[in-house]
Parts: structure tokens; C-alpha cells; sequence
């Protein structure tokens, strides 16, 4: 498509996530990923603890990360296809082991994003097999906001693990520290 020129444009405009590299559409269409932010959250975490990565997963990341688990290559491909951006960052704790991570992802749509909450929440308890799940009630966004915020949350020896689904976008939290509130943690990533 638009010969070897565009090839070598290839080389010179490089894309800018795998969702280029899957899509080849949405590279020609220059359909550029969301930049996502996440706030500092090291003082609801404790003094100790420091971050230790931040990063993008993209498309690719996030169906190895389903997949790895689901072991259903279509539907991981399909729950990650929606991707428009992600940030997320990993902090190491005072105690050995103590590792916690935030991920905030947002997707093409409404819909492609609840594919992906449903497809983390089937991979989570095959990530923790021991792990417990505790539904949380769906609860209205804001007074007058017609969206509900969906949340589950599991109880696991690595701590607890939080996935909220607000609209295009979906916070993942893994390794929560026990004292720590994960309400408090929670708002403060959605800001």
C-alpha cells in the first residue's frame, strides 16, 4: 500500500505502538496511542517502598498477559484488540517479596473495554489459584452519570488485587499491601 515509497517512509515515521504493527490500518491512519498518566502513590504505599518500573504494556503486551493464563489465543487476541493506551508502574515494598503494581488502561470503546475487564477477571484467578474473590456491587459513577463503576477484587497471598472498569478505562491493581486502603489507593489513580 502506496508502494516503495511508503516503505521507506517506514523507516523515517516509525510506529508508534504494536497496535500499529498488528493493525497496519491504524498505522497508515496515524491513529496515535492515548498517553495515560498515573499519580505518584508512593506515600499511600509507606515510606519504604520506591518504584522500581513504569512503562507501556500496548496491545501485545496485554494478550501475552491474558493469554499466558487463559491459554485461548482468539479471545486473548480479541479482549486486547481495543487497546488505545496504558501506563503502568511496578514498586518494590520494605519486605522481601513486597511487590505492587498499577496498571490504568484505556480502550477504543465502552465495549472494548469491558471485553478486557472480563477477560483480566477470568486470567486473575488462574494467576492466583488460591486466591479469593469478593464481587463489589456496581455502584454509579458520579450523581447524573448514567456508568457504573464495576469492581472486583481478590484476596491472595501476594495481597489483594483490585480491577475497577470506569467507561473506556480500566485500573488494574496487584500486590496491594494489607494496610493499605485500597479505596483511598483507588481514588487517587483515577485522579
Amino acid at each position: 500500500n502506496g508502494g516503495w515509497s511508503m516503505v521507506s517512509c517506514a523507516f523515517t515515521e516509525l510506529p508508534q505502538s504494536s497496535e500499529q504493527i498488528l493493525h497496519p490500518e491504524k498505522y497508515l491512519a496515524h491513529e496515535a496511542p492515548v498517553k495515560v498518566n498515573l499519580a505518584d502513590v508512593r506515600g499511600l504505599l509507606g515510606a519504604k517502598w520506591k518504584r522500581l518500573d513504569y512503562d507501556v504494556n500496548g496491545e501485545w503486551g496485554y494478550y501475552l498477559i491474558l493469554d499466558q493464563y487463559l491459554d485461548a489465543p482468539a479471545d486473548s487476541r480479541r479482549a486486547a484488540a481495543g487497546w488505545g493506551g496504558d501506563r503502568y508502574e511496578i514498586f518494590e515494598g520494605p519486605e522481601p517479596g513486597d511487590i505492587f503494581m498499577a496498571q490504568l488502561t484505556v480502550w477504543d470503546t465502552d465495549n472494548d473495554a469491558r471485553e478486557f475487564f472480563d477477560a483480566y477477571g477470568k486470567r486473575t484467578p488462574l494467576r492466583y489459584a488460591h486466591g479469593q474473590v469478593s464481587e463489589i456491587p456496581s455502584q454509579p459513577r458520579e450523581a447524573g452519570d448514567p456508568a457504573a463503576i464495576r469492581r472486583h477484587q481478590w484476596t491472595t497471598s501476594e495481597g489483594s488485587v483490585v480491577m475497577e472498569l470506569r467507561g473506556k478505562r480500566v485500573l488494574i491493581l496487584e500486590g496491594v499491601p494489607a494496610n493499605t486502603n485500597v479505596d483511598v489507593l483507588t481514588k487517587a489513580l483515577w485522579q
